[in-house]
């Protein structure tokens, strides 16, 4: 049986740092994550990657799943809760992942009411053991934005294939040999040593719309939250 993370009064306790001999810190082990991803390729390569780094160092506490392609958002959440259900280990955390792209205005925005209706619920549970909370990293329009944030600071609406042009062109201002295609399986990689930058301009974006709909916040973007929750536990 796999050992289940501890609960979030132990948590708080030990998340500040153990000490072992000679004063080397390390950390305990985060929860279980779940990274659901709408898309098929481009959203699943990138975050295999912030998978592998934490697997790397804390074994299979992410997994990565993907939908079958022309599920909608609300069909996202439900299978979220499917897998939550089935889990042999305790889910602390779910992480939807889609794009704004053509749908409807209020199936974008209501997935993401909802979770927070469901995380909202959950602070009235003693039981940190029955406790998932899910989470939307929305991207509106594409998550190619949240990949040029990493190298400008863009807070005007501009096409999805004007996204991958200018990525392009901050791939050879910034000497890096790859061409960016939605399919580039080291992705991550590549951006990784940028990611503060990114994290920063896509928080400047979410304040300054702070009384918006994600919608109507175009260009913006969420997926710096799965980072700031496992900051400690990257490299």
């Amino acid at each position: 049986m796999s050992k289940k993370p501890l609960k979030k009064s132990e948590l708080k306790k030990d998340i500040q740092w153990r000490t072992k001999k000679r004063n080397k810190k390390v950390l305990i082990n985060p929860e279980y994550h779940v990274i659901i991803c709408e898309g098929t390729k481009t959203e699943p390569n990138y975050f295999e990657g912030l998978k592998n780094e934490i697997n790397g160092r804390f074994k299979n506490r992410i997994e990565l799943k993907i939908l079958p392609t022309g599920k909608g958002r609300r069909e996202a959440l439900s299978e979220a809760k499917r897998i939550v259900s089935k889990s042999v280990n305790h889910i602390g955390y779910v992480w939807i992942v889609y794009d704004k792209d053509d749908f409807p205005k209020d199936e974008f925005d209501n997935v993401v009411f909802m979770c927070k209706s469901i995380n909202k619920n959950n602070d009235k549970i003693d039981d940190d053991e029955l406790k998932t909370y899910y989470n939307v990293l929305w991207s509106n329009e594409c998550i190619e934005f949240w990949f040029l944030l990493h190298f400008i600071d863009l807070k005007s609406d501009i096409s999805r294939n004007e996204y991958i042009d200018k990525i392009n062109e901050q791939f050879k201002n910034n000497e890096l040999k790859e061409e960016y295609k939605k399919n580039l399986d080291n992705i991550y990689e590549i951006l990784r040593t940028r990611l503060e930058y990114a994290k920063s301009r896509a928080k400047d974006i979410i304040k300054e719309n702070k009384n918006s709909s994600p919608s109507n916040i175009k260009p913006g973007t969420t997926v710096y939250k799965i980072f700031d929750k496992l900051e400690d536990y990257l490299e």
